[in-house]
């Protein structure tokens, strides 16, 4: 059935939801999509979003198209090198150091489970109940009719400055659980789709994956 968005979306110049706007505050919300509206787009992302996005790609261009890893690994440096994040010096170093090794255990883990051939990127178009306006995302990895995974990276974390005066780290943390924002947006995949969800978390020194068959956030009667 074809359902129309609400006046009040068409009257904000709203014509749908992304997923991730379900995890902020209305407040938050309005601000940043009411608010600051076009200029959303100039705000800059610091560098542990631009190292998640360049392992994300990489491990798409692999996992998904048949790309030589290696080839994928100096592309991703290369993206990260290039990417407009809030120049920090210290992580644009480290960071940099980590991509191979993240791209390596995130590859390990999704052919593990799976998803050598996946599509990437698969659009998702969806409504919720009493909710006049169409909630559309893009899933990372899709097995048509099987499952899905959405690909989360982990940085190492700055610490206090070391007694040599270099920067100290801690190493990243795989979560025990997937964090609850993103146990919501695999729930809105998995209503849109109809297909297993799984959470994938990558570091550079491990991975590990999440799915119904070993975590109690992603089964279907969970609350």
């Amino acid at each position: 059935m074809k359902r129309e968005i609400g006046k009040e979306w068409r009257d904000a110049d709203l014509t749908h939801l992304s997923v991730s706007q379900l995890n902020r505050t209305p407040a938050y919300w309005i601000y940043a999509y009411l608010y600051l509206r076009d200029d959303r787009k100039n705000i800059t992302v610091g560098e542990n979003a631009a190292v998640g996005t360049a392992v994300h790609n990489g491990l798409q261009s692999i996992v998904c198209h048949g790309q030589d890893i290696t080839d994928q690994i100096l592309a991703a440096q290369i993206a990260f090198d290039f990417h407009d994040a809030n120049q920090d010096a210290a992580k644009r170093e480290k960071y940099r150091d980590c991509i191979p090794d993240m791209i390596r255990n995130g590859i390990d883990i999704l052919t593990e489970y799976g998803f050598t051939g996946a599509v990437d990127e698969e659009r998702i178009e969806t409504w919720l109940d009493g909710v006049n306006v169409p909630l559309i995302g893009f899933v990372d990895l899709l097995v048509p009719d099987t499952m899905f995974c959405e690909i989360k990276t982990k940085a190492p974390r700055k610490t206090k400055l070391l007694k040599d005066g270099t920067q100290g780290w801690a190493k990243a943390t795989l979560p025990k659980a997937p964090e609850k924002s993103h146990v919501a947006q695999a729930a809105i995949y998995h209503y849109a789709l109809q297909v297993t969800p799984s959470i994938c978390y990558v570091t550079d020194h491990d991975a590990v994956m999440f799915t119904p068959f070993n975590c109690d956030e992603l089964k279907a009667d969970a609350g």
